[in-house]
C-alpha cells in the first residue's frame, strides 16, 4: 500500500537523523542514545514534509504519530539491529518485523482520520440492494447498531458475515458494504460464499481520484443487530477499510441515526 510506504519512508528518515543527536534523553532497548524527544520527533515530522499527510484517503496527524513512534518503538529497539538495517538499506523490512509492525501499525491507527473513501461512479444500472421483508429474519419491529466512537472522530459497527466477525466503519459517503480480499479469502474457505455468488465487477472511485474495480457478490447470514439479512449485494476490493455504506441499509424498510444515542436504527 501507498500508505505503508509512505508512513515507512519517513519513520526511517527520523530515526536516521535522530541517530546523530547529542543529547541523551531517549534510547533504545540496549542502551544506545538517539536524542531528545523533540528531535526524534521534528525531524520525524520534517522527514513527512507536512503536519498532515493524506494517502488514499487517510489523513495522517504527522506529529503525533511520530510521538507515539518514539515512546513506544525506540525503547523496544536494539541498536545493533538499527544501525545494520540503516546501513543496509534495509529499514522497511526491519519495521515490518514480527516484534516492530504491531507498534508500527498501532501508531497508524491511533492517529489517523478516515474519510469517506468510495463513491459510486453511476456508469449505468448496476445489480444493487432491494427492500424485501422476507430477507429479513428477525421478530423485532427494528433494532440497533451500537455506534463505538473511536479517538479520530470515526464510528465503527460491528457485523458478522455467516460467523465471520468484524468491525466495520459506518460511512454514509460509501456506497455499499464493502469487504476487502482478506475477508472474502475467509468466506470462501469457510464455504459461505462460491463461485454462483460473484454477480459481476463495478467502478468505484477512491477518495484520491484513482479508480478501482470492485467484485460484487451475493451473501447471507449477515447479522446486523438482532437481524440477519439474507441475499445481500456486497462489494470487495484487495485492500483498505472495511465499510458499511448507506446502499447496503436498501434492505431494510428505513433506517435512521441517531446520533445523540450513537446508534444506527433498522426497522423491518
Amino acid at each position: 500500500m501507498k500508505l505503508k510506504y509512505a508512513i515507512l519512508s519517513f519513520v526511517y528518515l527520523g530515526m536516521t537523523v535522530s541517530l546523530f543527536a547529542q543529547n541523551k534523553a531517549i534510547k533504545t532497548r540496549d542502551g544506545l542514545a538517539i536524542g531528545t524527544r523533540n528531535d526524534f520527533i521534528n525531524a520525524c515530522r520534517d522527514a513527512a514534509g507536512k503536519s498532515i499527510i493524506e494517502v488514499e484517503g487517510v489523513q495522517l496527524a504527522t506529529v503525533d504519530y511520530c510521538a507515539c513512534v518514539c515512546d513506544n518503538l525506540i525503547p523496544k529497539v536494539d541498536s545493533r539491529e538499527l544501525i545494520t538495517a540503516v546501513q543496509e538499506g534495509n529499514m522497511v523490512s526491519y519495521l515490518l518485523n514480527d516484534s516492530n509492525r504491531p507498534i508500527i501499525m498501532d501508531c497508524v491507527m491511533n492517529n489517523m482520520k478516515t474519510n469517506p473513501n468510495f463513491a459510486n461512479i453511476p456508469e449505468k444500472n448496476y445489480i444493487s440492494n432491494v427492500y424485501k421483508i422476507e430477507d429479513i429474519i428477525g421478530d423485532q419491529s427494528y433494532t440497533e447498531l451500537d455506534l463505538k466512537e473511536l479517538p479520530n472522530s470515526v464510528y465503527t459497527v460491528q457485523l458478522t458475515i455467516d460467523g465471520e466477525i468484524r468491525n466495520f466503519i459506518f460511512d454514509t459517503g460509501a456506497s455499499e458494504l464493502i469487504i476487502d480480499s482478506d475477508l472474502e479469502r475467509e468466506l470462501l474457505l469457510n464455504g459461505s460464499i462460491a463461485r454462483e455468488n460473484y454477480i459481476e465487477k463495478r467502478p468505484f472511485i477512491l477518495a484520491n481520484g484513482d479508480r478501482v474495480s470492485a467484485q460484487m457478490i451475493r451473501v447471507n447470514q449477515v447479522k446486523v443487530g438482532e437481524y440477519t439479512v439474507n441475499n445481500a449485494v456486497i462489494a470487495v476490493i484487495d485492500s483498505g477499510d472495511l465499510l458499511l455504506g448507506t446502499g447496503f441499509l436498501k434492505k431494510f424498510k428505513k433506517w435512521e441515526l441517531d446520533s445523540q444515542n450513537k446508534v444506527v436504527r433498522l426497522y423491518k
